[in-house]
């Protein structure tokens, strides 16, 4: 178990008066300062499946590719920001923590977290290219330029109670300088040629270093609030903001390291980042919501809320010039994208209480689901029974292979005519066309669009579009898993392939047995749940297999 240090006390009241009068005159000063003018509000208008526990972030300079570290499945999920899909995914043993990407994002390093080392691999083949060992369990990873010593790769170790610094081509270790108690998070002052370190702390609080990078020396400690996990630098307001996450505060400590205050937030803060327009955005973990402060005054400007337990955050470049602010979320395995522009609406009749809610909010953002009005407001009725053509819609769309062309028919199924426009035809089409959907008669081929769904047909359609985006399912030997489906049936192998890539699950009976139910109509919410599934599925056997 790791050991807990107090930090010592001795000295703090002359200090502590000092700074109550700083930051008095502080307050003073910014009473007065009128309040920078407020951005664009965000609103959470995507979302990404990555399953497992996406702990942290980052992007490429194009905004094209999203880097994920998944620290419950062992691996950095490679998603396409286009489609909202991760592609690959590279294997990263005991549990990945931090990252860090080349400025021309041929390489990425990625800190393991429980196996002690830092690894590198080329983002083209996903080839593991150097391997550092014997880090104590380093968290946050970032490339700095220091003078003399040219590029190196910074690593705070969590259990050292230092942070390395590495070359960023053979790994080996350059130097070390020692910090306060669990560094987490860092941030660097290219101008002044200084990198700042937040420590977590002993039971009284944090503290914030600062490190010259020409020498590899520490230049000053300031102690900070509770729990103390993020830091980053407010250039163009020269100060440091840090988040207290048992305190629940902002901290600003001035580029000399003097504590101007603590400003108390709604809930516990993790990540921060600044936006363009200079606005502070916190990931609030015990609220999921991501908030919005004035970073003069600190009043909160707006809150958005997010998936379960929000922790690290990562601008997204967009060619438009309105970034995506990505917002891993370690409670449900997905990663929020916060954007400019309306807010999509939630269903009237799924509230936040309801078991499915987070899977069909996630399938509603990526436009896969839509819902019915009632009395002027929108409802998705998740009990209901689902049709087929709209199975074959939402998985085209939540799988991003929806295109708005209207393509020739591939199957001419008698029931589903070209007359009937984009849907349900287009979408009928493109399932057929990607070997998602086949039909229920051969002579004459009939679709029977507008027939419930069973529970083996939603398994079933699973499978195939797992394939269809070039994730194909291993089918793993083994008995079924559900009574109600027997060894000689033609759906075995179907069934136990999402069962084991935990897509399906079946419902317990009184005798203790599993049942699948397979010719029982699905729902929507159900549907839902599935689609959701396959999503955080895909590519698992990169890493040795599925959950």
């Amino acid at each position: 178990m790791r050991r807990l240090r107090p930090h010592s006390s001795h000295g703090r009241p002359a200090a502590l008066a000092a700074f109550f009068v700083l930051t008095v005159l502080v307050g003073w000063i910014l009473a007065a300062a009128p309040a920078a003018p407020a951005a664009t509000p965000l609103h959470e208008r995507g979302a990404v499946v990555v399953g497992g526990e996406p702990k942290y972030l980052v992007a490429d300079a194009s905004g094209a590719t999203l880097y994920v570290s998944d620290f419950a499945a062992d691996a950095v999920a490679v998603v396409d920001v286009a489609t909202g899909l991760v592609q690959r995914r590279l294997p990263v043993p005991d549990g990945p923590v931090g990252l860090a990407l080349s400025a021309d994002g041929a390489t990425l390093y990625v800190a393991s977290y429980f196996g002690d080392a830092v690894y590198r691999f080329d983002t083209a083949s996903g080839r593991r290219e150097a391997l550092a060992q014997g880090i104590g369990a380093p968290w946050d990873l970032l490339l700095v330029d220091a003078p003399g010593r040219g590029r190196l790769l910074a690593v705070t170790e969590h259990h050292n109670d230092a942070v390395a610094f590495l070359d960023p081509e053979t790994l080996s270790r350059v130097a070390s300088v020692s910090t306060t108690y669990y560094p987490y998070q860092m941030d660097v002052d290219p101008a002044a040629g200084r990198l700042y370190v937040i420590s977590y702390g002993g039971f009284d609080g944090g503290q914030l270093e600062a490190v010259d990078l020409a020498s590899l020396s520490r230049v000053w400690v300031r102690d900070t609030g509770e729990g103390s996990f993020d830091v980053r630098l407010d250039a163009a307001n020269s100060v440091l903001l840090v988040s207290d996450f048992v305190g629940r505060t902002v901290s600003r400590v001035t580029l000399g390291g003097a504590l101007l205050d603590s400003r108390p937030l709604a809930g516990g803060p993790k990540g921060l980042r600044l936006s363009p327009a200079g606005d502070l955005f916190a990931a609030l973990q015990t609220v999921d919501q991501v908030a919005t402060y004035d970073p003069l005054s600190g009043a909160g400007r707006a809150a958005e809320r997010v998936g379960s337990r929000p922790g690290a955050l990562a601008w997204v470049p967009d060619s438009g010039g309105n970034p995506i602010l990505a917002v891993a979320n370690q409670g449900d395995g997905t990663v929020s994208l916060l954007s400019a522009g309306d807010p999509v609406p939630e269903f009237a009749d799924v509230p936040l209480s309801y078991r499915f809610h987070r899977e069909i909010r996630v399938l509603a953002l990526r436009g896969a689901l839509g819902g019915y009005q009632k009395a002027g407001a929108t409802v998705f009725r998740p009990d209901d029974a689902l049709a087929r053509a709209q199975l074959a819609k939402i998985l085209v769309a939540a799988l991003g292979l929806h295109t708005e062309a209207v393509e020739p028919a591939s199957v001419p199924f008698l029931d589903v005519a070209a007359d009937t426009g984009t849907y349900p035809f287009d979408y009928v089409q493109e399932a057929s066309r990607l070997g998602i959907v086949s039909g229920v008669t051969l002579d004459p081929p009939q679709f029977k669009p507008f027939e419930p769904v069973t529970r083996i047909q939603l398994a079933r359609m699973a499978v195939r579009a797992a394939g269809a985006v070039g994730s194909p399912l291993p089918v793993p030997e083994g008995s079924s898993p559900f009574w109600d489906i027997k060894a000689t049936d033609p759906d075995l192998p179907t069934i136990i392939a999402a069962y084991q890539a935990g897509i399906v699950s079946g419902i317990p009976g009184a005798d203790g047995r599993l049942r699948f139910q397979p010719y029982a109509p699905a729902t929507r919410a159900q549907t839902a749940r599935i689609v959701f599934n396959l999503l955080g599925a895909l590519h698992r056997s990169d890493v040795g297999g599925a959950r």
